[in-house]
């Protein structure tokens, strides 16, 4: 693969965590979340000269629901969190991806010019693409699926509630008590577990993708079929309830780069960034350091 030089460097475990927070931790960070609420309230932002129509029918739709402007300000600080904190990162990753694997790029140029063209309304006419158009992108979705297998290394806590026995795959039990927390880590099994996934430090753009061209779910260690083989999004009920929301901005902005730009990376050879292993936990990793890329206008 064009990306093994630079996938090898994935680090397979992660450092060792840094102290658990102290109290004076705890109030610094209600503190700078009082500031950002401030910052995002409702009236301070109706004083900004240019405001996104988008954050204007959000505005809008929180408040024809009822909610308080205090609350409003936080929802519109969770959004921030969400666009900022992963799915930018998960786009980054994702574009990354491409030009670094000629082919995999070739391979989503392709799917567009297929798909483009059928589109209703048409594309041109419109600045947005319509989820007919996202939702059938197989290739696509491989490519994004496989970028967060890489890149997604989210905690997963649950408190135990009842004591319980909990048998494991290879007949080990673990006795877990109530008020015990328990903590998963996907981002090393089953995300990067070699049993479960062939060369896992590999980007393989067609790696969730069968023979014939469709989705692949299906995923198999010591021959069970595994019921998670990727977490990027949590598990359970506990899921991010705004994954839809992300997966469809994350492709809207991919798609968009594409179709109006041409990329390639100043140099080829770069190698894939570390990543920021201070982020272990809270989603998706961020990049040590910005990979420089050359642009244009496609005619």
């Amino acid at each position: 693969m064009h990306s093994q030089k630079g996938m090898d460097r994935y680090r397979t475990k992660p450092t060792a965590l840094k102290k658990v927070w102290t109290a004076a931790d705890k109030d610094r960070a209600c503190s700078a979340k009082g500031r950002l609420w401030k910052l995002l309230s409702p009236a301070r932002l109706a004083t900004r000269a240019q405001r996104s129509s988008w954050l204007e029918s959000y505005l809008l739709h929180l408040e024809e629901m009822g909610v308080s402007e205090e609350m409003r300000a936080r929802a519109l600080l969770l959004q921030l969190w969400a666009t900022q904190g992963n799915m930018g990162p998960a786009a980054f990753w994702l574009l990354l991806f491409l030009l670094k694997n000629p082919e995999a790029l070739a391979a989503v140029r392709g799917e567009l010019e297929q798909v483009l063209p059928r589109a209703e309304p048409p594309v041109s006419q419109t600045a947005t693409l319509p989820p007919k158009v996202l939702d059938n992108m197989p290739v696509l979705d491989s490519v994004l699926s496989e970028s967060l297998r890489l890149t997604a290394a989210p905690f997963i806590t649950r408190e135990v509630v009842v004591d319980l026995a909990l048998p494991m795959a290879d007949g080990r039990e673990f006795a877990l008590r109530r008020g015990d927390r328990l903590l998963l880590f996907p981002f090393l099994s089953p995300q990067k577990d070699p049993e479960v996934y062939t060369d896992p430090e590999v980007f393989r753009y067609n790696r969730f993708l069968n023979p014939d061209g469709s989705e692949k779910r299906d995923f198999y260690k010591d021959g069970k079929r595994l019921k998670n083989c990727s977490l990027p999004w949590g598990a359970g009920h506990n899921q991010c309830l705004g994954r839809g929301y992300a997966t469809s901005s994350i492709k809207q902005f991919v798609v968009l780069v594409l179709m109006h730009f041409d990329l390639e990376l100043v140099s080829p050879d770069v190698e894939i960034p570390e990543f920021d292993l201070s982020r272990y936990g809270f989603g998706l990793m961020q990049p040590e350091h910005d990979v420089p890329i050359r642009y244009r206008i496609r005619p």
